[in-house]
């Protein structure tokens, strides 16, 4: 797991924001129950855009900028109008406040709420939630009581059982190593490729980041992407597998930088095991 030298700034209120991501899903929810089609907009950058997504967007703002008012935020839908907070000391939020669109428009429910902490350039919290799923995992990276990466349950509201993630052992047979890859986004040969090379035999396809919290759950061995996305299609589920044992690096095995959160990431490989 990776470690921080201070304090994790985010592990004081875990509890809080898995109850503020219940309730973004729960907004989900209801427009996904719709049997009209969401209101869809296309942003600059060619992605879609949900009424969903905004309602999401604005109850996690509402209740991050409560929770901590002195940590900036850096949310999907405010940086598509250009809303980038000073984050100087690089220690900010990181919130996507549904991944997978096009999965919530097709209909399959694998879509979740991500909501991600970065410290000191580093993923070191992490959130994500699929409503239709009924998953929900987070990690906190750092020392301390507070530390690890838990499936979550509620039991009733602001009332949670965690418990603990712990990716599997790489089955020694390739055939039995299973790769997590995109249902929407598909890569082709250049995946395909780097997939043999590490003698990962098995697909399954599945929607969103909650693809990260499955492979630290033991449901996966690894996950990849061959070309970059942004900083809150990653952090969270970064946090939450290398607070469960697990490794997020970039194809050649180097560190992951979330210092600047207008750079798209690399493309990245991450492995339970």
């Amino acid at each position: 797991m990776e470690k921080m030298t201070e304090k994790n700034p985010f592990a004081a209120v875990i509890d809080a924001v898995v109850e503020l991501a219940y309730r973004a899903g729960e907004s989900i929810s209801y427009h996904y129950a719709k049997p009209a089609p969401a209101v869809i907009k296309r942003k600059a950058d060619g992605s879609l855009v949900t009424e969903a997504d905004q309602a999401s967007e604005a109850m996690i703002l509402f209740g991050l900028e409560n929770l901590t008012p002195d940590i900036p935020i850096v949310a999907e839908e405010q940086a598509s109008f250009g809303r980038w907070p000073d984050i100087t000391n690089a220690t900010y939020w990181c919130v996507d406040p549904l991944d997978g669109t096009r999965e919530f428009l097709n209909k399959t429910g694998e879509f979740c709420v991500c909501i991600g902490g970065i410290a000191q350039g580093q993923a070191v919290f992490g959130v994500l939630h699929a409503p239709i799923m009924g998953l929900t995992f987070a990690g906190v990276a750092g020392v301390g009581a507070r530390s690890g990466a838990w499936r979550i349950d509620r039991t009733a509201p602001y009332q949670f059982t965690k418990t603990p993630l712990r990716p599997r052992p790489l089955p020694a047979n390739p055939s039995d190593r299973i790769a997590l890859v995109s249902r929407s986004h598909h890569e082709g040969a250049k995946l395909e490729q780097f997939l043999r090379d590490r003698q990962v035999g098995g697909r399954r396809a599945v929607g969103s980041a909650i693809k990260f919290g499955l492979v630290a759950a033991g449901l996966g061995d690894i996950t990849a992407r061959m070309s970059g996305l942004a900083v809150w299609d990653v952090a969270a589920g970064h946090a939450i597998l290398a607070a469960a044992g697990g490794r997020v690096s970039d194809h050649q095995g180097g560190r992951l930088n979330y210092d600047n959160p207008r750079e798209r990431t690399r493309e990245f490989v991450a492995w339970g095991q």
